[in-house]
């Protein structure tokens, strides 16, 4: 692989990102990524062989070459911009296949995501933090994004649904060393910090990204 290719794929990348989300950070959570090889590459730090680059257009839905390309000298988003239905809490709490729910209202998702992804509307102020420096912060009112396609990890932002409630719940998943699930706000000030999960729970999906309006 000559080096005149190796810096295309890697100002690809860097721009592919720059483009589609907010920040590395986002696309390596999302596509639940390396953070330090997502960094080399970008960077021409280490090798972005064919294998590698192909793997990367087949992930995100793009053409093959993509990444092959030259740089083009105008900014387009490359995104596929997609349709999801937007469902309330006790629907997500009965989630079986969102395509088969009676919705009425749909809304563009901004992020890369699954044909299962839906939206929902935040209730309440156990998600959002105060801290004007926050990186994750949701108001009441904000819509999030929710993929059930995307693996949930240890500190991902959940819908999920324990089996005694008839509706979903919007919070913060973490396992301790045990496996042991606990739920957690955002809000510093919430009262109930820590809820450990004593019954069998559903994560419903994994939350992608939001949708402010102005």
């Amino acid at each position: 692989m000559s080096e005149e290719m190796q810096a295309r794929r890697s100002e690809r990348l860097s721009e592919y990102i720059r483009n589609n989300y907010s920040s590395p950070n986002e696309f390596i959570e999302i596509h639940n990524q390396n953070q330090g090889r997502i960094s080399q590459l970008m960077n021409g730090k280490i090798s972005f062989g064919e294998k590698a680059a192909r793997k990367f257009e087949a992930m995100l839905g793009l053409p093959e070459g993509y990444f092959d390309r030259e740089p083009s000298n105008v900014t387009v988003i490359e995104k596929q911009v997609r349709q999801v239905p937007l469902v309330s809490f006790v629907a997500a709490g009965a989630f079986e296949n969102i395509r088969e729910l009676d919705v009425d209202t749909y809304i563009p998702c901004p992020q890369n995501c699954s044909d299962k992804t839906f939206a929902l509307r935040v209730e309440g102020l156990s998600m959002y933090d105060p801290n004007p420096y926050a990186l994750k912060s949701f108001r009441p009112g904000e819509i999030i994004f929710c993929d059930p396609e995307v693996p949930a990890m240890n500190g991902s932002l959940v819908v999920v649904r324990l089996e005694s409630e008839s509706r979903a719940t919007f919070k913060q998943i973490n396992y301790d060393e045990w496996g042991n699930m606990f739920l957690s706000p955002l809000n510093p000030e919430w009262e109930e910090q820590v809820i450990e999960v004593n019954e069998p729970a559903l994560i419903v999906g994994v939350v992608i990204g939001k949708h402010v309006s102005f």
